[in-house]
């Protein structure tokens, strides 16, 4: 990609899995998927069906049982359900700043019986850009001669459309076991965070669908609960993205407006497999889980964002991460705690297109290595949170998830003969808070979830100054090869959900 783009960074991105592209990929909700990233890029709050009652204690999930939401994690937990029910459980996200947000408003049906179970839901979600997006990042008066200025109120730029649809169905088995399948799909107009790896387009258009599926086993009885989970994941996408910028004749006298438009391909395919077990300790309430977690990515097709310079660059990642929890339940109050840790490699690396020269004058074949990226991840989590039930039927939840993100990439680069090292980190707070009501015949609830830590990031720049990636704002899971400090420009998400379920008994 030229450096002719005002506002240009130069970086090795790949994009990794888009979870955030199913309905059900809330931390809660997407257990098997791990989330990769190297810049701290602030991130909105993916689809989920039902509104989990752990989601406002900080996202516990190791030693708390979550009726509601636990079978969209494990299908085959779909066996724990109270009882049959029609639910909704809109939300809303949006960044400080005017930076954008989204509003998702699904509806979901579960059923239940002695030896079946299922659910099924559907959702629509609209993505809205920031407000304050210029056409021009540097000079916004370039904007008033231009041919085709920024139509900030044209519709299809104001919003993006998403259709999600997820389900579930299992049976019990005999001995405690039961078996469960997932699925979950979705058409889509727009991935969070896209549109801000292309740093000064002028508009992107995306277009594509994903496609998941989890199979699922679980043993309850005796004190222990064991439970077994294997996921696929794919998605497929085409970003369509325009141009334009100034280029002056020899003498600056007199300027020409040069607009492009380029076609990218994004294909991400993600295996994942995940093993949970917890038990009663004999002292009385007090309860311990661990859970251990493989994901395998594979990139055959990655875009060629304006924030890189390296095309066409496919890789392996593999994500490990192992965790542990315990919980207290002392007659209507529990409180929880949940340590993860994830160390993770990532394997990227350029291919020759045609043969190339290297600075020492030997030639590079085609389809060989031309940059090739080593990523090493210790990321760790800490979750805790708590709840108090009244005798009015009114349910309290607070919590607060840390995640500490640290990376050492090693980067050989062939062609000119060089070889770098840079390690970064940085951490993202998120408390939460939230209640529920039970009425004869519904139950309403709501959470609130603020994250900090996350926002615009950029590279620092030569002489102190600082290039910061044009409006970037809420993104999934990205790795980004940086060839410089990272710098951030803070931004806070604050994340609403609503929940309505009225029981069918």
């Amino acid at each position: 990609m030229s450096d002719r783009f005002v506002g240009t960074l130069s970086l090795a991105a790949l994009l990794v899995g888009a979870s955030a592209a199913l309905p059900g990929s809330a931390d809660r909700l997407a257990a098997q998927f791990i989330p990769i990233r190297t810049v701290p890029v602030a991130v909105g709050d993916p689809p989920a069906p039902v509104l989990s009652p752990t989601r406002a204690m900080g996202e516990v999930t190791l030693a708390v049982d979550d009726s509601i939401a636990d079978a969209w994690t494990n299908p085959a937990k779909g066996v724990l359900l109270g009882e049959s029910y029609v639910s909704t459980a809109p939300a809303l996200y949006g960044f400080s700043g005017r930076e954008g947000g989204a509003r998702t408003f699904p509806v979901t049906g579960v059923f239940r019986n002695e030896t079946a179970f299922g659910g099924v839901s559907v959702a629509i979600q609209q993505l809205y850009d920031e407000v304050n997006r210029t056409f021009w990042p540097v000079v916004n008066d370039l904007a008033l001669w231009a041919p085709n200025p920024w139509p900030s109120n044209r519709l299809d730029r104001l919003s993006r459309r998403n259709l999600f649809f997820s389900g579930f169905a299992g049976m019990r088995v005999g001995d405690g076991w039961a078996l469960g399948v997932g699925m979950d799909a979705a058409a889509l107009q727009g991935v969070e965070g896209v549109d801000r790896l292309y740093a000064n387009a002028d508009d992107v258009e995306q277009s594509g669908s994903s496609v998941g599926i989890l199979v699922g086993a679980y043993r309850g009885g005796d004190g222990s609960r064991l439970g077994i989970v294997l996921g696929h994941h794919r998605i497929s996408m085409e970003h369509v993205v325009s141009r334009s910028w100034v280029e002056w004749d020899s003498t600056f006298t007199q300027a020409n407006w040069i607009s492009e438009v380029e076609t990218n391909q994004d294909r991400t395919r993600t295996w994942a497999g995940q093993v949970t077990y917890d038990r009663d300790l004999t002292a009385p309430g007090w309860r311990i889980g661990a859970s251990g977690t493989v994901n395998r990515k594979s990139h055959p097709k990655i875009p060629n964002y304006e924030l890189q310079n390296i095309p066409r660059d496919p890789g392996t990642t593999w994500a490990w991460e192992g965790g542990v929890g315990v919980s207290r339940t002392v007659e209507r109050t529990s409180f929880a705690v949940d340590l993860a840790l994830q160390p993770i490699w990532s394997h990227t690396w350029q291919e020759a297109d045609g043969p190339t020269m290297a600075a020492d004058s030997t030639i590079i074949p085609d389809g060989d290595m031309t940059i090739e990226n080593h990523f090493f991840f210790t990321n760790a989590i800490i979750r805790t949170g708590f709840s108090h039930a009244t005798t009015h039927g009114v349910t309290v939840r607070a919590g607060v998830e840390v995640r500490s993100y640290a990376y050492t990439l090693d980067q050989d680069d062939y062609v000119q003969g060089t070889r770098r090292k840079q390690t970064e980190g940085w951490m993202e707070w998120m408390p939460t808070l939230g209640a529920d009501v039970a009425l004869s015949d519904i139950e309403i609830g709501y959470s609130l979830r603020i994250t900090t830590g996350t926002g615009q990031p950029g590279l620092a720049g030569g002489g102190g100054g600082v290039v910061v990636m044009d409006a970037l704002a809420a993104g999934s899971d990205f790795v980004l090869a940086p060839e410089g400090r990272l710098t951030l420009t803070e931004t806070t998400l604050l994340s609403h959900q609503f929940g309505i379920r009225v029981p069918i008994r």
